[in-house]
Formats: structure tokens, sequence, C-alpha cells
């Protein structure tokens, strides 16, 4: 036989046989299997539901820390309010002597023009609304009245003297007259003597105050206007004014009041404004953490009807970092609106909580179209949220559509799950 033949044959041989050991050698790969539930649907829901209820636990700690900030906040103010001066309030002019001290004589005619200037004081984070007053008063006095009250008489106004920051003399008939404090009035000493004419006064002031301003008359005729600029002005007293005018935050009201028992203590007119507090930033928190469960629990059931159509399991651990970023949002919010206004706070809260579930989301699944719509849906329920936390009155109407159409949305999609 060939040599050569035989050595090919011999190889061919050798070369077969590797084959077959190769072949025996060979570990099967099992075939792809299905979709499985690692855990039971039920079992998973029942999980998340406590998820939400320990996540709730982070906000009601967020809760927490804004009431004791709002706290903080009303101590502020009243510590301020206490050395700025509260409400400012105006009574007089009135005429006493000693002899009839319990029946003063009130003006025949009285006109008086407050002019307001609110501005912001500033501790710390906080801060307090109040305003400066320049007050002009004039009126006319009966003078028979005057003179039968003595020789010499008190010319009062009750006003607190600590507020006043700037005050001039009483002119009555063309005559000034100096004013000296009391703890809770001004008075000036007038001469009668020299009252001739009818009695003619004029005065003005400046003064601090917060919250608003309460001017009280006894006179026959009265007059009062009060203008100027300020947030939330709120009209009363004894009556509606006579007329009203709020542009922006400018805005002007005037009373006026006729009685026949002018004079009488138990029948002082008021006209008075006072200025509103808006809702604070603490409190649009607390009002926004009304809605952190239904915001939970709708995005908990996204992610789930997202992770039920893709047959791609998520892990429990997931939906808890989830729920913790949804929290950490009202965390978020309540720090940034400390420093800049609510709604600028809101926005940029919301757009970094809802940035980091999408890019999460996107990273778990692997699709940007599934991050995309959670991006969509969590900016739809943020947008609803701060709808209804400007529409105060309309809140509960508006939560219950956009809660309609959660469900409808969920009752669609679960028939598309069933397909």
């Amino acid at each position: 036989m060939n040599p050569i033949g035989q050595t090919i044959h011999f190889g061919q041989t050798i070369h077969s046989k590797n084959i077959r050991t190769m072949e025996n050698n060979i570990i099967s790969i099992p075939a792809p299997q299905p979709f499985r539930k690692r855990v039971s649907y039920g079992k998973k829901v029942f999980l998340m539901g406590l998820q939400c209820f320990v996540l709730m636990i982070g906000a009601l700690i967020v809760y927490i820390i804004s009431e004791e900030r709002e706290s903080r906040l009303a101590d502020v103010s009243q510590s301020i309010r206490e050395e700025w001066g509260s409400v400012l309030y105006v009574s007089g002019p009135e005429i006493l002597d000693g002899r009839k001290a319990s029946l003063p004589l009130c003006p025949e005619s009285y006109k008086c023009d407050i002019n307001v200037e609110s501005k912001l004081l500033h501790r710390n984070i906080y801060e307090v609304g109040v305003f400066d007053a320049e007050v002009n008063m004039s009126g006319r006095f009966i003078t028979n009245d005057v003179r039968s009250a003595g020789d010499s008489v008190k010319l009062i106004v009750y006003v607190n003297p600590k507020t006043i920051t700037g005050l001039k003399d009483v002119v009555i008939n063309g005559k000034p007259y100096k004013w000296s404090k009391s703890s809770d009035h001004l008075f000036a000493m007038i001469d009668t003597a020299d009252l001739t004419d009818a009695v003619k006064f004029e005065t003005s002031f400046h003064s601090r105050g917060s919250g608003g301003i309460c001017v009280g008359q006894r006179s026959k005729e009265s007059e009062i206007c009060i203008s100027g600029y300020a947030d939330n002005p709120s009209f009363g007293g004894s009556d509606i004014p006579n007329t009203r005018l709020i542009e922006g935050k400018n805005f002007s009201a005037c009373w006026q009041n006729s009685s026949s028992r002018y004079g009488d203590r138990n029948n002082t007119w008021v006209a008075r404004v006072d200025f509103l507090v808006g809702v604070s930033s603490y409190q649009k928190v607390s009002r926004s953490l009304k809605y952190s469960f239904i915001i939970i629990l709708l995005t908990f059931v996204s992610v789930l009807f997202i992770e039920i159509m893709m047959k791609h399991p998520i892990p429990l651990f997931n939906y808890f970092l989830i729920g913790a970023a949804l929290v950490l949002f009202y965390c978020l919010l309540l720090a940034f609106s400390e420093h800049i206004a609510f709604g600028y706070a809101y926005l940029a809260a919301s757009v970094m909580t809802v940035v980091l579930i999408s890019g999460y989301m996107w990273r778990i699944l692997s699709s940007k179209k599934t991050g995309m719509a959670i991006c969509v849906i969590l900016t739809g329920m943020y947008l609803g949220c701060y709808i209804m936390l400007c529409l105060d009155t309309y809140a509960l109407l508006l939560g219950a559509i956009l809660l309609f159409a959660a469900l409808a949305a969920t009752m669609y999609a679960s028939l598309r799950i069933k397909q």
C-alpha cells in the first residue's frame, strides 16, 4: 500500500474521531424560556402598596419640617411687627378739658387722607410685609362749643406715638401749636381766647404699621380716603367704601358719613383697610403634599403596566427608588421655595424629578420610548397638581376630573394587556 495513502487514510480516520469526540462533548444550550413572573402580580401589588405607605412616612417628615418652618416664620413676623408697629389706629381729633373729660368735643366736619407705601422687611430667609403711611387731617370745630370748654383746652389725636416717624405742628386758624406725646395719643394745649372765627385745624404725620389701617371718627360729617401701594387690600369698617379702585397693587378707597349723634362715644364710625397676607410658600408645600400619595400610586401603576406590556420584570427595589425620588421632590420644593418664588421652585424641583425618573426607566428597560412615556406621565401629573394649587376654588373639581382621566387611561391600558 502506498505509505502516503495510508498516511492520508490514517489522518482522515483520526479527524473523524476528533469530530465525533467534539460532538459528544458539546453542551446543549437551552432554548429561550418564555417570560416568567418571579413574583406573582397579586403579591407584587401588595408589596407596592406597602412601599407606598413607607414612602408616605418620608412625605410626613417633609410636612412636619414645613410646619416647623412656617411656625418659625410666624414668630419672626410677630417679632418684626412688634418692633415696627402693628395695625395703625387713628382716632380724633377731640377737644377735652379737666371739667368735661367725659364729654369730648368732636369736629363738625372732618377729612382724613392717608397714603400708604408697603415694603418687605427681611430677617435671614424670612420676609414680612409692613408699610409707611402719611396721614393728613383737617376739619372744623364749632367755635362756641370750644370756648365753652374753658380758656385752655386740650386737642387730642389717638395714635401710637411710638410708631410716628415724622410729626408736623397742628395749625389752628393759621397758628401752629406743638404736639406733645403721651402713652397712647398726641395732644396740644390750645388757648381759646384767640379763637374768633370757626375753629379750623390741619395737621399731618408719618407713621409705621403692618397688617392694616383703622380710622375711627365721631364727627358730624366725615370723609376718609386711604390709597397707596399694597398687596391684597380688603376694605371694611362700619360701612363699605363709597368708592374703591384696585389696579394691580395700587388701590384707593373713600368713605363718607353723616351722623346726627356725633360726639357720642358709643357711636364711633370706623373705616378700615386690611392688608391680607397671601398664601405662604410653606402653606403651598403643605397643600402639595396632600397629593403625594396619589402621585406615588399613579406612578407605580404606570410603571407596572409598562413592565407587563414589555414583559420585562422590574425589581421592587427599583420601585422603591422611584418612589423615593417622588418624595424627594417635596423636599426640593420646600428648600427652593425659601429662596426663590414658589412657581420657579416648583418648576425646578419637578424638572429635576422628571428627568431623574425618566432617565432611570430608560436605563432599566433600555428603551428610549419608555423613558419618554414616563416623562409625559409625570409632567402631566405635576402640571395638574400645580394648577390645583393655583386654583384653590376649583381644586376639587379639577382633581376629580384628573382622577377620572387617570382611571380611564388605566382601564384602556388594561384592555391592551388583555389583547
